[in-house]
């Protein structure tokens, strides 16, 4: 699973295009960031999609869930929510592997599927944070998965694995331990440019 987080320079666009719904606040962790960030919020998201236990001839993954949770980096608290989720339209019958394990990301999923049902797609969305990038590079080890990402850190995964908004809320979690611990989240990749391979050098 690619766990991984869109940038929130401009929250109020977001807000607009109704991303984002005010839900009640939820403290994430009592420490505030050790180190100044280059961001004041981050969106937490983790799409996950139609998908098949062999690939489908077309290879045309369609996004079933949209869950986004909104970050304030400054206290790692939780500031709203949002959850919808998505009826397919190519494949509207999910496979028995689908309903079993639902997951995709920016780079592919939201972007291929944006083009292919010629949807305008906001800026915003080719600019992301890969949390999987930044935990290895900033912790020097490589987890299994988001569960295992926590568990190295002594969170334990609250909710149901493989459902979008339980992903996105742990990852958030993670994210505000990560911060608490001094990592500055940073631009890692675009749709232009792989910025990991600059950042690796």
């Amino acid at each position: 699973m690619d766990f991984s987080t869109v940038q929130s320079s401009l929250i109020s666009h977001k807000i607009e295009l109704g991303l984002v719904q005010k839900r009640q606040v939820k403290r994430m962790s009592q420490s505030t960031s050790k180190v100044n960030q280059k961001f004041e919020y981050l969106i937490v998201l983790d799409f996950e999609s139609t998908c098949w236990d062999t690939w489908p001839p077309a290879g045309q993954n369609e996004i079933i869930e949209f869950p986004a949770v909104l970050l304030d980096l400054s206290s790692g608290n939780t500031l709203s929510e949002f959850h919808e989720y998505v009826k397919p339209t190519e494949q509207s019958i999910l496979s028995s592997f689908c309903k079993n394990l639902t997951d995709w990301d920016l780079q592919i999923c939201l972007h291929r599927e944006c083009l292919r049902k010629q949807l305008k797609k906001p800026e915003f969305f080719n600019y992301w944070i890969d949390i999987r990038y930044m935990y290895k590079k900033f912790y020097h080890r490589s987890p299994k998965g988001l569960a295992g990402a926590l568990q190295d850190l002594g969170i334990s995964f609250v909710g149901q694995e493989h459902s979008g908004i339980c992903d996105t809320r742990n990852t958030a979690v993670l994210i505000s331990r990560m911060i608490s611990d001094g990592c500055v989240m940073t631009i890692t990749k675009s749709l232009a440019v792989n910025t990991n391979k600059v950042h690796a050098h």
